[in-house]
C-alpha cells in the first residue's frame, strides 16, 4: 500500500518552481539520451483497448469517434469529475447547468447537442453508463473519476448499441476490477478554500482464486468560493461521501451527505 500526497493551489510560487524542475530534468534527459529511442525504436504509440462497440477493440481499429482515458491519463490530467473530461475531449462541454457551479447535476453537450432540464421525466442527450448500466437521470451525474479502468466518450447518435438511443453521444465509465491480491492504494489531496479530499481504495481475496472484492472511499470537502446576499448560502461548498464495493464482476456505489 502506498500513499500519495498532493497540493493544489496553494502557493503560484511552488508551480512555477516546479515547471523549472520539470524543466531542468527533461533538459537533462535529453543531453544524456540525445536521440537513441527516436533513431533506434522510432516513436511508437500504447495500445488502447476500448469497448466503444459492445466488444474489445484497439482504438486506433474502432470505426467510431471516441476519445479514451486510461487510468495513467487520468491521474496524469488530474481529472477528477466528469466535468474535467471536457477539457482534454473535443466538442464536449460538461458543466452543473447552474450559474454558481453547484449541484450534482450533470449537464453534458456534445457537437452542441444535449439536455440543461434535469426534471424526473426529462432524458439527458448524452447518455452516462457506469459499467454497462444507464445512468437515466441527470441529477448525481457528476461521477467522481476515482478508481476507473477508463472512459471513453463517443461522439454523435449511438442508436440502440447501450440499449438507449442518446442522440448527442454517451460516455462510458468503466471501474477498475478487483486484483485478488491484498493491497490497496491512498490518496489526500489539499489546496484552497480548506479543500480536504482523500481516497482510499482496497482490494483483497475472499475465495483465493474463485472470488475477489474490493472496496472504494472518498471523502470530499471544501469551502465555498462565493456567499449569497440575498441568503448568506455559500456557493460551490461540497461536503460528500462516496462508498463503492465489488464482489467479483458485481458493484455497489452509494453516494451519502451530499452538499454542493
Amino acid at each position: 500500500m502506498w500513499v500519495k500526497l498532493q497540493l493544489h493551489g496553494l502557493n503560484p510560487d511552488v508551480t512555477r518552481f516546479s515547471t523549472s524542475v520539470r524543466a531542468v530534468s527533461v533538459l537533462g534527459i535529453l543531453t544524456f539520451f540525445p536521440l537513441s529511442v527516436n533513431a533506434q525504436q522510432g516513436t511508437a504509440l500504447e495500445e488502447v483497448i476500448v469497448t466503444a462497440q459492445r466488444r474489445e477493440q484497439s482504438l486506433q481499429e474502432t470505426a467510431i469517434s471516441v476519445t479514451a482515458f486510461t487510468s495513467e491519463a487520468i491521474e496524469m490530467r488530474l481529472l477528477n469529475n466528469m466535468a474535467d473530461l471536457s477539457q482534454f475531449t473535443p466538442n464536449v462541454e460538461i458543466n452543473n447547468g447552474r450559474a454558481d457551479g453547484g449541484g450534482s447535476n450533470a449537464a453534458i453537450f456534445i457537437r452542441g447537442v444535449g439536455q440543461f432540464d434535469f426534471i424526473f421525466p426529462t432524458d439527458p442527450g448524452v447518455g452516462v453508463y457506469l459499467d454497462n448500466v444507464y445512468m437515466g437521470r441527470t441529477l448525481g451525474g457528476m461521477v467522481d473519476l476515482t478508481d476507473l479502468e477508463r472512459v471513453e466518450v463517443l461522439r454523435g447518435p449511438q442508436g440502440t448499441l447501450y440499449g438507449k438511443n442518446t442522440i448527442a453521444g454517451a460516455i462510458n465509465l468503466v471501474t477498475a476490477k478487483p486484483t485478488g491480491e491484498f493491497g490497496g492504494e491512498a490518496k489526500i489531496t489539499a489546496g484552497e478554500y480548506d479543500r480536504i479530499d482523500g481516497s482510499l481504495n482496497v482490494n483483497f481475496p475472499i475465495i483465493k482464486d474463485v472470488l475477489n472484492g474490493k472496496a472504494s472511499v472518498i471523502l470530499k470537502n471544501r469551502d465555498g468560493y462565493g456567499e449569497s446576499l440575498a441568503d448568506g448560502r455559500d456557493f460551490g461548498d461540497e461536503d460528500r461521501q462516496v462508498e463503492r464495493s465489488e464482489r467479483g464482476e458485481g458493484m455497489v456505489q452509494r453516494v451519502r451527505n451530499e452538499r454542493v
